[in-house]
C-alpha cells in the first residue's frame, strides 16, 4: 500500500475524533444538523446532546463519514470517505477502523480484511493497481507472516513475509515454469533450496 495513503489514513482517522464534543442540538429523535467550531457539520440523530444512531459528519477539507454514532462516538458499522478520494467501508470503533473493512485508494488499489486501532493488521487481501494480488497475513499494512503474492506476469510466491520482506521458507513459480522452493532472505532466495527448472 502506497506510504502517502496510510499516512492520509491516519491523519484522516484523527479529524474523526473531533466527533466526541457535545451537541447542543435538542434531544428529539429527528435528524437535525449541527456546525462545530471546526467548521465540521453533523447531521443525524442525536441521544443526551451527543451524536446517536445514524449520522453524516463533514469536514472542510472534504473528509465525510457516513454511519453508526454511539454516545458521541463513531462506532459500528460506516463509510469515511477521504479529500484524496479514498474510500472505506466497515466496522469502527472509537473513531477508527477495527474489525472487518475495506478500502479503496484512489489509485485502485483496494484491502478487505482485518483492522486494528484505525491500522491494517490481521489477515486479507490486497489487490494493487498494477494487478499484483497478495493474501495472506498483514501487520501495520505490510505482509507479514504466512501468505501468497501473485502477479500479472505469472509470477507466484507463497511462504513466509517478514515487515513485507519475502523472509523464511516459500515456494516462487516463475512465468517460464522454474519453480524454487526453500529459504528466503531479503526478498531473495538464500540458503538451502531446490530449484527446478522446465525440460
Amino acid at each position: 500500500m502506497p506510504q502517502n495513503n496510510k499516512t492520509l489514513l491516519s491523519l484522516s482517522m484523527a479529524a474523526m475524533l473531533a466527533l466526541g464534543g457535545p451537541a447542543a442540538a435538542q434531544e428529539s429523535g429527528a435528524v437535525e444538523i449541527k456546525q462545530y467550531d471546526d467548521g465540521g457539520i453533523y447531521e443525524g440523530t442525536f441521544k443526551d446532546g451527543l451524536q446517536d444512531g445514524k449520522g453524516t459528519y463533514r469536514l472542510p477539507s472534504g473528509y465525510e463519514y457516513t454511519g453508526d454514532f454511539v454516545m458521541g462516538e463513531i462506532k459500528g458499522e460506516g463509510t469515511a470517505r477521504f479529500p484524496n478520494g479514498s474510500v472505506y467501508e466497515g466496522a469502527f470503533e472509537k473513531g477508527k477502523p477495527n474489525g472487518s473493512g475495506k478500502i479503496t485508494f484512489a489509485d485502485g488499489s483496494t484491502f478487505e480484511g482485518d483492522w486494528v486501532d484505525g491500522k491494517i493488521n490481521g489477515s486479507g487481501l490486497v489487490v494493487y493497481a498494477n494487478g499484483v494480488r497478495y493474501e495472506g497475513g498483514f501487520q501495520n499494512a505490510l505482509h507479514h507472516g504466512k501468505g501468497r503474492m501473485e502477479s500479472p506476469s505469472g509470477y507466484v510466491y507463497e511462504g513466509d513475509w517478514v515487515a513485507g520482506v519475502k523472509e523464511g521458507s516459500g515456494k516462487s513459480t516463475y512465468p517460464d515454469g522454474s519453480v524454487y522452493e526453500g529459504e528466503m532472505k531479503g526478498d531473495q532466495r538464500n540458503g538451502q533450496g531446490v530449484l527446478t527448472t522446465p525440460d
